[in-house]
């Protein structure tokens, strides 16, 4: 995958509570905003899913705007058994082996992001 910077958390940048140096900052988020505009993003969603595309805008809402987006959705690998077969074989190897993870990638173009729904948001270098 590209290399990503950490961009915040979902709910990064609200107020919280004020600390004695607070107006002695000097952070400009509509200029780290803009800074990010047409770079490669990716927004991590609570489900799992993965989308990469162009940051594109950021509504009152922060709901975010990606174009030429990717959506990686994460999917079990089938190992042929079934977990109650698995749990109920007693065979303690099988029981803490893992499945990998592999994702499903799909191409979605234009895509609305909701805020409620981000996890993290990462901006490529």
């Amino acid at each position: 995958m590209r290399n990503f910077d950490v961009f915040g958390p979902a709910g990064a940048g609200e107020e919280s509570s004020a600390s004695p140096n607070a107006e002695h900052q000097t952070s400009d988020p509509k200029g780290d905003v803009r800074k990010m505009l047409l770079r490669p993003m990716r927004v991590d969603l609570r489900d799992g899913r993965i989308i990469i595309g162009r940051f594109e805008s950021l509504d009152a809402h922060r709901n975010i705007l990606l174009s030429v987006a990717e959506e990686h959705a994460p999917c079990a690998v089938e190992s042929g058994f079934s977990d109650a077969e698995v749990v109920n074989s007693g065979d303690r190897a099988a029981q803490n082996r893992v499945a990998p993870m592999q994702y499903v990638s799909r191409r979605m173009g234009l895509v609305l992001v909701p805020s409620h729904e981000i996890v993290s948001i990462y901006a490529q270098r």
